[in-house]
């Protein structure tokens, strides 16, 4: 028989689900994942215990159903995070999507004008939801960001 494996990375936890050929659901297993509010309106996740969530979780299913033809990954696509690329580890913590961080960015960039270029080049307006601001966050002010940009080593993404 074919399994499928269905892996959602969200918020608050982990949940991955094993399905039959038919999508009725065969086995679960769930991971819980703090929040962290270092500051009002910051909202982080600690990226160690969100990749120990997933691999929990998978590896407890896969204990059981060792024979998956497929897997999918829906994830908190606008939570980003900076790592090195040589040593693979996190240079900060995960800035999730519900973080309001980068809204001086935002607002600076609409004050010079900028916010509709923007959206007529990313079809997205300015918000601190999505991605970017974060990103640019990141870049301005965070040392081992700026370290690793300039050893050549610093990537920046989505968690997934």
């Amino acid at each position: 028989m074919s399994l499928l494996l269905g892996i959602d990375e969200g918020t608050s936890a982990v949940k991955a689900v094993v399905f039959d050929g038919d999508l009725k659901p065969v086995n679960e297993a769930r991971r819980e994942k703090p929040l962290i509010h270092p500051k009002p309106g910051w909202v982080e996740q600690d990226p160690e215990v969100i990749v120990d969530a997933v691999v929990g979780a998978v590896g407890e299913l896969l204990q059981d159903e060792p024979d998956i033809a497929a897997c999918g990954l829906d994830h908190q696509g606008e939570s980003v995070l900076a790592w090195d690329a040589e040593t693979g580890k996190a240079l900060t913590t995960v800035v999730t999507w519900q973080d309001k961080r980068s809204q001086e960015i935002l607002d600076r960039l609409e004050a010079d004008g900028k916010a509709e270029l923007i959206l007529k080049a990313s079809g997205m307006p300015l918000d601190p939801y999505f991605s970017a601001g974060k990103l640019a966050w990141l870049l301005e002010n965070d040392d081992a960001v700026a370290k690793a940009v300039d050893a050549g080593t610093a990537r920046l993404g989505t968690v997934d």
